[in-house]
């Protein structure tokens, strides 16, 4: 699948490049360095700092959606939960401002707020214990909606 980009922005910042290059430029001092010295740092200037469309827009999307650094650091992780609501096995990884659920085929964010109330209860087989979260915003799967959480536990992991 390939997306159009175009390079409106693209083209801004190149401006706003070579502009600030210009104020930057002192006048040429004799003696102080040969051309193909300053050639040559200009293209290792150039192949760093290489721009595009795409990354652009990536860069807009991670900002506007507040994933990568601005997550924060992770507080705690439990690997593979095994989950009855939604059903599979998901990895729950603990920020400071919200949780995350990373399964097979979604992911989930679910900011502490939106927890209304927490029940541990325990299961009639007398061997596991369920954790549920009743949620304010429910989880979306599909055309599914979860207002719960259920996380099942052993009572006595060795």
């Amino acid at each position: 699948m390939r997306f159009y980009v175009p390079n409106n922005e693209l083209d801004m910042i190149y401006e706003q490049r070579e502009q600030e290059e210009e104020k930057k430029k002192p006048a040429k001092k004799k003696g102080s360095k040969s051309s193909q010295d300053e050639e040559e740092e200009e293209e290792e200037e150039g192949e760093e700092d290489q721009l595009t469309a795409a990354k652009i827009l990536n860069e807009k999307i991670i900002k506007a959606a507040n994933l990568g650094e601005f997550a924060g650091e992770m507080i705690a992780t439990l690997p593979d939960l095994p989950m009855v609501i939604p059903r599979g096995k998901y990895s729950f990884d603990m920020y400071a401002d919200f949780v995350k659920l990373h399964g097979r085929t979604n992911d989930y964010k679910i900011m502490y707020k939106d927890i209304h109330k927490c029940f541990l209860l325990p299961k009639p087989d007398g061997i596991h214990m369920a954790y549920i979260l009743s949620l304010k915003v429910p989880l979306r799967q599909g055309q599914t909606h979860h207002s719960y959480i259920a996380l099942q536990f052993e009572k006595e992991k060795q």
